[in-house]
């Protein structure tokens, strides 16, 4: 019996993923990282007798709360749907069909631009620059050594690091990325030692979200 079908799968449209990227990538800005100081003079080290659970923020810096770490997380958790290999492959493959949808190389671009490449900044706002670039750094470096990774978004990946190694080495003696010359430097080494070696230079960050309290359990 032939019947007609309603409810076939269909591709999101490339003006749609493009506004989903562009909010994702907003995500991972300073100016949406940072905690304000009047907010992150609210929160107390915990008081005797209480004690982190799994729904502390992970914390670098002792008993204090870790504005930063906290910022790192969020970026953490952004970058990990972002690259995610299977969507990638996705990705690649519809922006085949449509021109409309971004191809993987131009994500991979967009992301760069957003995060390492975006202008220098100050004081904290630094310090969250550098935990983000250290993030992209890693998935980057985690995609590459991926043993699921497709060969088409493989390629883009290496592209993506080798001319990101490439503009590190440029930029480190610019004044104007003065803050960031030894990072630039670390990241750099850490990209060609990982693609030499085949394997990462680093143990990767651990810094994760708390999973937030159970909703709709019973």
């Amino acid at each position: 019996r032939s019947e007609q079908f309603t409810n076939q799968q269909k591709v999101v449209s490339g003006t749609s993923q493009n506004a989903a990227l562009n909010a994702l990538l907003q995500t991972l800005s300073v100016e949406t990282l940072m905690v304000p100081a009047e907010v992150t003079a609210l929160i107390p080290p915990k008081a005797y007798g209480y004690s982190r659970n799994r729904e502390s923020f992970t914390s670098n810096t002792g008993l204090t709360f870790d504005p930063i770490s906290a910022a790192e997380a969020s970026a953490k958790h952004t970058l990990s749907l972002l690259l995610n290999a299977e969507r990638l492959a996705r990705l690649q493959q519809q922006s085949m069909l449509d021109s409309d949808i971004p191809s993987v190389g131009q994500l991979l671009t967009k992301l760069v631009g957003a995060t390492l490449q975006s202008a220098p900044k100050k004081s904290t706002a630094l310090l969250i620059q550098q935990r983000v670039n250290q993030q992209l750094v890693e998935h980057l470096l985690a995609l590459w050594h991926s043993e699921n990774l497709v060969t088409e978004v493989k390629a883009e990946v290496y592209l993506t690091l080798t001319d990101l190694s490439q503009w590190l080495m440029n930029k480190r003696s610019i004044k104007k990325y003065k803050g960031s010359r030894a990072q630039f430097a670390l990241l750099a080494k850490q990209i060609n030692y990982s693609l030499n070696h085949d394997k990462m230079a680093t143990p990767v960050s651990k810094v994760t979200l708390p999973p937030g309290s159970p909703i709709g359990s019973y």
